[in-house]
């Protein structure tokens, strides 16, 4: 759908911001209240944020580097580590019956600390004279999740019928409409002149061992410092990696157009695999 495509690339920001409006609807109001910031800034999540965001680039950096993978492959995995969840987080991980506020947590503290942790990897990959510019991003993007917050706050305090929907599957449909606009307006990278198949196929398969790998990683993790291990392997797995294209020379940027178009298809099929895969964990009470 190359036309749709085109269409929607230019409402892909306002359409992640509905999606993190959603999330936060269904998402109890004493999960994000501001009586108890212990729930958002727990010392786990900051520990999870700084060893995905801080440490695993520079791991994935070493691994593959020591591997003699090709630099056009490592840039984008490194990125990928780098980048905090994605805004619809919360919402695939309400799918997957996990703690959707604990991946709002990570969400909100991996945004806060990513002008911080991106920089290993930025220089990594040589990118470090677009570090300023990724901090003023992320900024932008913490500012547009505080006032996405503060909307649903007041949208649970005044509008009460709206309670009747957020324990069913109604915002769930919402959700995925939504997030498959998103994804249509992202897939305008297959469209490319001159692009070649065996590219696409090869580019497809290492985003998704990437994506699979984080997931693994993240879940393990997560477990291991007492998190929803379903909040933390898709929060680890799902990164806004497409936030560094406003960050890097176009030199550095057009060839990962297609990367994180082909990155998509693993993100958005976690819900459909990771409902055999995640087990259902008992929430914990906040």
């Amino acid at each position: 759908m190359p036309g749709a495509a085109k269409s929607l690339v230019d409402w892909i920001p306002f359409l992640i911001a509905v999606i993190l409006l959603i999330a936060c609807l269904q998402i109890k109001q004493a999960s994000i209240s501001a009586s108890q910031p212990q729930t958002l800034f727990a010392a786990a999540s900051i520990k999870w944020v700084i060893a995905c965001q801080l440490l695993l680039p520079v791991v994935v950096w070493l691994i593959l580097s020591f591997l003699a993978v090709s630099p056009s492959w490592i840039a984008p995995a490194v990125l990928v580590a780098s980048a905090a969840p994605i805004t619809g987080g919360p919402s695939l991980v309400i799918m997957l019956k996990g703690d959707a506020r604990q991946a709002l947590e990570l969400l909100l503290i991996g945004t806060m600390l990513l002008p911080v942790t991106c920089i290993p990897g930025l220089l990594l990959i040589n990118s470090s004279g677009s570090v300023y510019l990724v901090a003023l991003s992320a900024l932008k993007l913490l500012l547009l999740i505080g006032a996405v917050l503060l909307l649903a706050a007041v949208i649970r305090h005044y509008w009460h019928s709206l309670a009747r929907y957020r324990d069913d599957q109604s915002l769930d449909g919402v959700s995925a409409v939504v997030m498959a606009m998103v994804v249509i307006g992202l897939m305008a990278g297959f469209h490319a002149e001159g692009l070649q198949k065996v590219d696409v196929l090869a580019t497809l398969a290492w985003a998704t061992v990437i994506n699979c790998v984080f997931q693994l990683s993240g879940y393990v993790g997560g477990k291991q410092l007492g998190l929803n291990a379903t909040a933390s392997g898709v929060s680890a797995g799902n990164r806004n990696i497409a936030l560094f294209l406003v960050a890097l020379p176009s030199e550095a940027s057009a060839p990962l157009l297609l990367f994180i178009a082909c990155y998509q298809i693993p993100m958005y099929l976690t819900p459909l695999l990771g409902s055999v895969f995640y087990p259902i964990e008992p929430k914990k009470s906040n």
